[in-house]
């Protein structure tokens, strides 16, 4: 078939696909049931089939002699692909984010002439974004012209990996060893949960790469010609030809950072053995024992906040939140920017950018203008003073002025500005604000939890088989945790229906908060990464404890925050 047919066939099906992505949003504005298909955690609502039965029965009307390979209508059948035109069909490719709310979710639409995609077409329109690409025109994100990144090295690179494979026994040992592999030597580790997603980020450059395995035709094959026509590298993961019936892959920015990842995954499989034993999984951790001395959820003491009345605690309320909608303009033009300035501080996956240290400066000069003698504990300040921070019991503000930087730095638009106030060493209020997405979380102590505004509340899951998990798989990275969160993150992913991995605690946090998650994990973090988060998520109606069940402390933040008691005690 020549260019032009197929460039006509394209201009014919873009504007179903956007049509497509209408009732996408309508379901996502809307509440969703569900049901399941081959196991808990796959999902399936009633508008994965009107999606596919609207693009078929559309697509058919203009090409009748076309084959149609789909998710839901051929899911169940061992499907061939002939040299025909077929269309390759995803009705929504991250149908638990759909349902929870979350924005990494899309229809995909691929054509195969010749059983080589000719046409992707992606829409991801809760974020107003559809990627699209002919072979051998380009890639492009809503009409502009998008390229994968340049990175070369694995340590500077932001590689995506969905991590809810480990729920499936028969692979799960082969992707923890991979993940094992990849997470320790990368700068940050993203799992978003849509392969098609994933794979589109990499091709506009906000991941560097993705390794995917165990998947079906319909969850790569538009992304795939999309990653390529960008610039990109594609393999099979043994190093060959991708192959879009049996789609184990292999997508990077560049071929040099590709060629290292296939390198770390033959590494991976190569040394497969006794890390996990096939066995029954529990739904309790098996490294660590709660101990005697753990305090008991309900126990936990509250004072008297020192605020002379509840005017003053409304003023600094004000007074942060104009303070940070203002840095939020700061942080928006640093995104915005084609290049932002940044540098590492204690490792080569811990950065620092230049609106980090002006914004936390702009915080704490404008409440010390206004509160001489409160107290700050800021990450910015306590990197360069190096004296470890200590919580009084006077008034304390503790400030990430850019929570999920790596995310920041390479357009992810995950990064947050997080301030939490603490009065005599109990959290008392909390912001959270994500000024590229407009969504400022807000929390004051027995007032509740909100949402530009409006009140949020947790979700009431109470089954960890129900649970969408947030957790930093990047932690892999430091030697002296990874044995503990390799542990845990098979224990945990094995047994929720979806992990997610976004790369900023504050954020994930407040998603629990809403409901977009229904549960988060981290440890060996610092004070400013969770303060304002926990207590979005207490006033929410969720639950915020240390590991181990007991009352979570302020300045060692190892903590369990959850939609419910139930869901709390299970992890």
């Amino acid at each position: 078939m020549t260019t032009e047919k197929i460039e006509n066939i394209y201009k014919a099906v873009f504007p179903l696909v956007e049509k497509a992505g209408q009732i996408l949003m309508e379901g996502f504005n809307s509440k969703k049931d569900f049901s399941l298909k081959s196991a808990f955690y796959d999902v399936v609502t009633k508008y994965d089939s009107e999606i596919e039965n609207f693009l078929i029965s559309e697509i058919r009307k203009l090409y009748p002699d076309h084959d149609f390979i789909a998710e839901e209508s051929t899911g169940n059948s061992k499907t061939i692909l002939s040299d025909k035109p077929t269309w390759i069909i995803d009705p929504i490719d991250g149908t638990s984010n759909f349902i929870k709310g979350m924005p990494h979710c899309c229809v995909s639409v691929g054509l195969a002439i010749g059983k080589k995609i000719v046409i992707g077409i992606v829409n991801n329109s809760v974020h107003g974004a559809i990627y699209s690409a002919v072979v051998g025109k380009g890639a492009f994100k809503n009409s502009e012209k998008i390229t994968t990144s340049s990175v070369q090295k694995v340590s500077d690179a932001c590689i995506g990996y969905e991590v809810s494979l480990l729920h499936v026994p028969s692979i799960a040992e082969k992707h923890l060893k991979r993940i094992q592999q990849i997470s320790s030597r990368a700068r940050m580790t993203l799992s978003y949960g849509s392969v098609v997603m994933s794979m589109c980020y990499v091709a506009c450059g906000m991941l560097d790469a993705y390794t995917i395995e165990d998947m079906f035709p319909w969850d790569c094959a538009a992304a795939s010609l999309i990653v390529s026509e960008a610039g990109g590298f594609i393999k099979h993961t043994n190093g060959g030809e991708y192959d879009i019936m049996n789609p184990h892959i292999v997508c990077a920015g560049s071929e040099t950072l590709g060629k290292d990842i296939l390198d770390l995954i033959k590494n991976a499989d190569n040394n497969l053995c006794s890390v996990i034993k096939a066995q029954k999984l529990y739904l309790h951790y098996a490294i660590h024992s709660k101990t005697k001395n753990c305090l008991v959820v309900g126990k936990k003491q509250t004072r008297k906040m020192s605020i002379t009345s509840d005017l003053e605690f409304e003023q600094y309320f004000k007074l942060i939140q104009n303070l940070i909608l203002k840095c939020g303009s700061i942080m928006n033009e640093g995104f915005s920017s084609k290049q932002t300035k940044f540098k590492t501080k204690s490792a080569f996956y811990d950065i620092v950018s230049e609106y980090d240290k002006k914004i936390e400066d702009i915080i704490i000069n404008g409440i010390s203008e206004e509160y001489p003698t409160h107290k700050f504990i800021g990450e910015e300040e306590q990197a360069e003073s190096n004296i470890e921070a200590l919580l009084t019991n006077e008034p304390t503000w503790i400030i990430d002025p850019i929570d999920g930087t790596t995310n920041f730095m390479k357009k992810i638009p995950q990064a947050c500005i997080s301030v939490g106030l603490a009065v005599n060493k109990q959290l008392v209020l909390g912001i959270v604000y994500n000024p590229m997405l407009n969504e400022l979380f807000t929390a004051k102590k027995g007032h509740g939890a909100f949402l530009n505004g409006e009140q949020i509340h947790a979700s009431r899951i109470c089954d960890i088989k129900d649970c969408v998990l947030g957790y930093e798989i990047s932690l892999i990275h430091d030697k002296r945790v990874r044995d503990k969160n390799v542990k845990r993150i098979y224990k945990l992913a094995s047994n929720c229906t979806g992990t997610r991995c976004i790369g900023s605690a504050a954020l994930s946090l407040c998603y629990v908060a809403m409901g977009r998650f229904d549960a988060y994990h981290i440890e060996d973090l610092k004070p400013w990464d969770i303060a304002a988060g926990a207590i979005i998520l207490e006033e929410a109606g969720g639950l915020v404890t240390n590991s181990y069940g007991g009352e979570l402390n302020i300045m060692k933040p190892n903590l369990i925050g959850s939609s419910t008691l139930e869901l709390n005690q299970q992890l």
